[in-house]
């Protein structure tokens, strides 16, 4: 099934949400050992999905599927997904407590964190 953009949209309750949580910023740099982390933030804050992203699809526009990147690391994350995968999922399993309770969300983190 396609999925369009306008389909599953980031509600202003999960927007919110989710930068909230986030304190505002960028969180690349609280990520443990995130390549590139150590590097300044860099233009504006976006919510970027972490699972099923690329090439028009993407997971679930969930809290526990989102996070606040600045420009410059979302690029980063883009190019080198399979280093930051784990380290978003740590950091939305250890601050996002839907990601424990939403039946979707075992879908996409890893199992050996349930």
């Amino acid at each position: 099934m396609k999925r369009h953009p306008h389909e599953d949209p980031v509600t202003p309750e999960v927007y919110e949400h989710v930068r909230r949580r986030d304190f505002w910023q960028c969180i690349a740099p609280v990520l443990p050992l995130a390549p590139g982390a150590l590097e300044p933030c860099d233009g504006p804050i976006q919510l970027d999905h972490i699972h099923g992203s690329g090439l028009g699809k993407r997971g679930p526009s969930k809290a526990w599927n989102l996070a606040s990147l600045c420009r410059h690391h979302h690029d980063w994350k883009t190019k080198r997904a399979r280093a930051w995968r784990e380290r978003l999922d740590w950091y939305v399993l250890t601050f996002e407590k839907s990601a424990r309770t939403d039946p979707e969300a075992a879908k996409y983190l890893p199992v050996a964190a349930w």
